[in-house]
């Protein structure tokens, strides 16, 4: 399986996202203050993108990464449900705080490798199949929501689910967000080294 990475990167955060870039050997889409947090997204999936690959993966500059990250990436795409997308991460914050608290608790009580949701809820750390990428960035274009949000309006338009891996193989440095401001703590859910992948889902109603 081939995966080809890219890193969304932010001028006041530009050491920690080349130091990312530099260890998953990934493109860097820099913002250096007149790109744009929605147009430096969109670059950062035109850079990584190649017809050969089988997933694209974004990973935003506050992303944490577990310990071989790379290689629990490459096992989890190879047990992901149905088409759709994936998310690396499950956030404590919002949106859908308490409903995704308790499909946590039930995915970890069935054992369960999965979550799903009709939309991407945290933008950290995504994969697409590659034939979505280009077809998703035509339908963002004119949108102008956050990039997350856009992203699901993508897959919700499309009905293609959106899975979350159980536990998250990415966690979010807690800092200040540069697209709204929240009192919410910013952290996944679930982040440890994962056991061993199978297709069970527990859906986030």
């Amino acid at each position: 399986m081939r995966i080809e990475y890219a890193v969304v990167g932010h001028h006041s955060r530009r050491e920690s996202a080349t130091k990312l870039a530099r260890s998953l050997n990934a493109a860097l889409a820099m913002d250096e203050g007149g790109t744009g947090s929605l147009r430096n997204h969109d670059l950062a999936w035109k850079m990584a993108y190649s017809p050969d690959a089988d997933w694209i993966v974004v990973l935003e500059d506050d992303a944490i990464l577990l310990d071989g990250f790379e290689n629990h990436v490459q096992e989890a795409l190879q047990h992901v449900p149905r088409d759709g997308a994936v998310s690396f991460y499950t956030g404590t914050g919002q949106p859908f705080r308490y409903p995704v608290s308790a499909a946590v608790k039930k995915a970890l009580r069935r054992g369960a490798s999965w979550l799903r949701a009709n939309s991407l809820y945290w933008g950290p750390a995504v994969a697409l199949p590659v034939h979505h990428v280009q077809p998703m960035l035509r339908f963002v274009k004119d949108i102008d929501r956050p990039y997350d949000q856009r992203l699901g309006l993508y897959l919700l338009a499309n009905r293609y689910p959106c899975f979350y891996t159980m536990p998250s193989l990415v966690d979010h440095q807690d800092g200040e967000s540069l697209i709204q401001a929240s009192d919410r703590v910013r952290r996944a859910h679930v982040f440890k080294q994962p056991s061993g992948w199978n297709k069970k889902v527990v859906c986030i109603v």
